[in-house]
């Protein structure tokens, strides 16, 4: 099941995950909780405050938003490769490729010798 939980405030939220963690576990104790989050360090932060709060945080995935709605997509669309184009790694990959395409095969790596800049 899908629920929405949102504020401007990352304690209330926080607190809000405390007590859904505690009072309404899911019914499969394999089953990994999923939090989708803005960015890792909010990640980290909810897991460590998990943490501290019941002694351990374990089974918890925390997606981004982009790779969850991608997931789903695989999940349900025929098709569907399953890594997106526009993933950190993907795209990592062909920026890669780009200063070794510069115009005039000028080379743009930081480590290149003085005399190639």
């Amino acid at each position: 099941m899908l629920r929405v939980y949102h504020s401007n405030r990352l304690d209330v939220l926080e607190a809000l995950m405390e007590f859904i963690v505690e009072r309404q576990r899911l019914d499969d104790p394999f089953q990994a909780e999923m939090v989708l989050v803005q960015s890792t360090g909010m990640a980290q932060w909810l897991q460590m405050t998990l943490a501290a709060r019941f002694g351990i945080a374990a089974n918890i995935e925390f997606p981004l938003p982009a790779s969850f709605i991608w997931d789903m997509f695989v999940r349900v669309l025929k098709d569907i490769p399953g890594e997106s184009a526009f993933s950190k790694q993907s795209m990592s990959w062909k920026l890669m490729t780009l200063p070794a395409a510069a115009p005039g095969g000028r080379r743009f790596y930081p480590a290149a010798p003085v005399s190639e800049r």
